[in-house]
């Protein structure tokens, strides 16, 4: 009995917690596999937030860039736009007020050029017509040219009619006294029109230098709309070897997308 004690005792002293050496060989494999585990785990849970971090950064960063992209094409429209806006009260501001002449440029065109008297003609009903016609007069004299005093487009006359064609039923100068003054001085109903004696070789393209085709190209590079020409007036002649300008009223407003573009009226 003595030596079953023994024993028990000394299989007693071999284990640990009540539990033999093979027991916890088991559970350390156990622990090491589950400790491989849960590091697989934090390496990949690792790896997954980073790459999902990056991967949202740089997402952020494509969505960043698209915006400021938009936002300055946006801006750049927006300056594109307000700077259309600036030309055209610009171009409102100019039809709104008074024609005017650039007297250095009207000078500058007509200097050692063959000269002409000049009559100056205007419709008093338009706003600015005798405005231009005095700054027009200054012009010429400050050029070298005789320019007489600006006068009203005359009313036209049944004799005037009769002259040129024998009106007995008076039909024709009814019909005359229906078109706008400007037209009957020779001139166009709108613009400005620089009309010549009745001698119309001075209309032809490669006429040569005569104080028609001067006067009208000195008119239109110093000034900022519609010029016109036309060879003389029917029925209220141009004196020989004179020339005469009618001012009518402004023409229609233009608006041009290129502001150094200019419209001109027809080129003689």
């Amino acid at each position: 009995m003595t030596e079953t004690i023994s024993n028990a005792n000394a299989a007693a002293s071999t284990l640990f917690l009540g539990q033999n050496g093979e027991w916890w060989d088991l559970w350390l494999i156990v622990s090491v596999v589950a400790a491989a585990i849960a590091a697989t785990a934090v390496g990949v849970t690792t790896a997954g937030s980073l790459i999902s971090h990056k991967r949202e950064a740089a997402q952020a960063e494509e969505t960043l860039d698209h915006y400021k992209l938009e936002t300055a094409m946006q801006i750049a429209e927006a300056n594109a736009r307000q700077k259309e806006a600036e030309f055209k009260l610009a171009q409102l501001r100019k039809l709104a007020g008074p024609r005017e002449i650039n007297f250095s440029a009207l000078k500058e065109a007509l200097g050692g050029q063959p000269k002409a008297p000049v009559e100056i003609w205007y419709v008093p009903e338009v706003s600015d017509g005798y405005w231009f016609a005095s700054n027009l007069f200054s012009a010429l004299h400050m050029a070298g040219w005789d320019a007489s005093w600006p006068q009203a487009v005359p009313k036209l006359r049944r004799e005037d009619v009769d002259k040129v064609m024998p009106d007995v039923s008076g039909q024709l100068f009814s019909l005359l006294l229906g078109q706008p003054p400007a037209m009957s001085a020779g001139g166009q109903p709108s613009g400005i029109t620089v009309v010549g004696d009745g001698d119309h070789t001075a209309l032809e393209p490669n006429a040569p230098a005569s104080p028609f085709q001067v006067l009208f190209q000195a008119l239109s590079k110093s000034t900022e709309f519609g010029m016109y020409g036309s060879g003389g007036s029917q029925f209220m002649p141009v004196p020989k070897g004179a020339l005469r300008v009618v001012i009518a009223a402004k023409t229609d407003p233009i608006f041009v997308d290129n502001p150094t573009s200019q419209r001109r009226g027809t080129n003689p």
